[in-house]
C-alpha cells in the first residue's frame, strides 16, 4: 500500500455550495468519464429542475448527456452563453446533487478541489487555490502549514525529495525575508543544475547556515531597482492574461484590470507608481504568513511528481513564482482601481484564487507558456530576481 501524506488542512475542506462568491461551475471545462456519461444518458434537464436554454433538434427532451460536447480527446460539459455549468441552479447549487446526490456527479466534480498525486510510493493530497474556501483554511494556518503522514513505514528520502524539501524551507524560513528565500532556493536550484552527480548529502549542503548566510549577503549587495521590477511584473502578468485571452477564459473577472495594466504608463508616471507601490508594499506585508503558506503549498504540491527531472522541477518553480509574481500585480491593480487605503484579505483572496484559475501544471503548458515570454525555459537568476525584486515580499 501507498503512504499517504496530506496537507495539514486537508481534512478541514468543506464546499460551501451557495455561499461561495466565485462558483467553480462556470468558465472551466468540466471533464465528465465515461460511466457517469452513462448515467446521464437517462435523466433529463427537466427531471432535475433546470430550464432548458436550447432544445435539441428531433428530441422531446432534452437530456444530461445532451449537455456535453467534445473538445480533443475529453468530453465536457456544454457551458450556458454566460459560461455557467447548465446543471447550476438559481440558488447556486448543482442541480445533479440537490435531485440525484453525489453518486451522479463526474469524477472532476467529485473530487475538485482536491488532487492526489503519486510520486514514488507514496500519495499526497493537496487542495487547489482557485476554491475561495481552501484559501480561507490556508488563512488560518497561522503557525504555518504542515504535513500529515500516515502510520506506513517511512520511505527513504529521493534526491529530488531533498531539493523539494529544501525549497520549503527557504520560502518557510522566517530568519530571511520572503523575496530573499525565494532567490535563495533559485540560485540553489541553478547550482545543482550544474552538478555532475547528485546525492542527497549534495543536497544537504545547501542547507548549511554558513552556506545561506554567504549566499543571502551577496544577494543583498545586488539590489534592483523598483520601477524595474515593477514593470516587469506588469510585463508578466499581461503575458499571462494574453494566453488566457485567447481561450476567453476569466476575460469578464479579469479585462478590468488586464486594460489598466496595459494602460499604466499611460496613466500615470514613474515617480507616482513608485509612491504608490512603496505603500501598497507596506500594507501587503500584513500578508506575509498567508502567502508563505501559499507558496510552500504550491511547491509541495507541484515540483515533484512521477517522472519529473531536476529540469522539469526547475521550470516548475518557476512558474510558481511568476504565479507569485502575478498574485502580486492583480491585487496591486484591483487596490489602485479600487482606491482603497487599505489592502484587505478579500483583495489577496480574490488576487490568488483568479491566478490560481489561470495557471495550469501540465508539463507542456508550462514549458509553451515560458517559451512565449522568455527565450530559454529555464531562466538566469538576474531575470527571476528583476522579476521579484527586491521588496521584502
Amino acid at each position: 500500500m501507498s503512504q499517504i501524506i496530506k496537507l495539514s488542512y486537508y481534512d478541514a475542506f468543506r464546499c460551501i455550495g451557495g455561499e461561495c462568491p466565485f462558483t467553480c461551475c462556470q468558465e472551466w471545462a468540466i471533464t465528465v468519464d465515461e460511466d457517469t456519461l452513462e448515467k446521464w444518458r437517462e435523466i433529463s434537464l427537466e427531471e432535475i429542475g433546470i430550464k432548458v436554454e436550447k432544445i435539441a433538434i428531433g428530441k422531446k427532451r432534452v437530456m444530461l448527456c445532451d449537455c456535453i460536447e467534445h473538445e480533443e480527446s475529453e468530453q465536457v460539459i456544454e457551458l450556458n452563453r454566460d459560461k455557467t455549468c447548465p446543471f447550476l441552479n438559481k440558488d447556486k447549487l448543482c442541480a445533479v446533487v440537490v435531485n440525484l446526490g453525489d453518486a451522479y456527479l463526474s469524477k472532476t466534480c467529485t473530487t475538485y478541489p482536491r488532487h492526489i498525486h503519486k510520486v514514488g510510493k507514496r500519495e499526497e493530497y493537496s487542495l487547489d487555490f482557485g476554491c475561495p474556501a481552501v484559501i480561507d483554511l490556508l488563512y488560518k494556518e497561522e503557525k504555518g502549514i504542515h504535513f500529515k503522514e500516515g502510520e506506513k513505514e517511512r520511505q527513504e528520502t529521493s534526491v529530488l525529495e531533498e531539493i523539494r524539501q529544501m525549497l520549503l524551507e527557504r520560502v518557510q524560513d522566517e530568519a530571511y525575508s520572503l523575496t530573499e528565500g525565494i532567490l535563495m532556493a533559485y540560485c540553489c536550484l541553478l547550482e545543482l543544475l550544474e552538478e555532475e552527480k547528485l546525492t542527497v548529502e549534495i543536497v544537504q549542503a545547501y542547507k548549511e547556515r554558513d552556506y545561506l548566510e554567504a549566499l543571502v549577503s551577496e544577494m543583498r549587495t545586488m539590489q534592483v531597482e523598483a520601477i524595474d521590477s515593477f514593470w516587469e511584473r506588469n510585463e508578466q502578468f499581461l503575458d499571462r492574461i494574453q494566453l488566457y485571452r485567447k481561450d476567453e477564459t476569466y476575460t469578464k473577472d479579469i479585462e478590468a484590470y488586464s486594460v489598466l495594466a496595459e494602460r499604466l504608463e499611460e496613466y500615470y508616471s514613474d515617480t507616482w507608481l513608485l509612491e504608490k507601490n512603496e505603500a501598497f508594499e507596506t500594507q501587503y506585508q500584513g500578508f506575509e504568513k498567508l502567502l508563505r503558506n501559499y507558496l510552500a503549498a504550491e511547491i509541495w504540491a507541484n515540483v515533484l511528481r512521477d517522472h519529473m527531472t531536476l529540469d522539469d522541477m526547475v521550470m516548475v518553480y518557476q512558474w510558481v513564482i511568476l504565479e507569485y509574481c502575478g498574485i502580486k500585480q492583480l491585487t496591486f491593480l484591483k487596490w489602485v482601481s479600487e482606491e482603497q487605503r487599505m489592502v484587505d484579505y478579500s483583495m489577496v483572496r480574490d488576487a490568488i484564487m483568479m491566478i490560481a484559475r489561470m495557471i495550469a501544471y501540465d508539463q507542456d503548458e508550462i514549458e509553451k507558456c515560458l517559451a512565449y515570454s522568455f527565450e530559454e525555459p529555464i531562466l538566469d537568476w538576474g531575470t527571476l530576481a528583476l522579476i521579484v525584486g527586491s521588496g521584502k515580499m
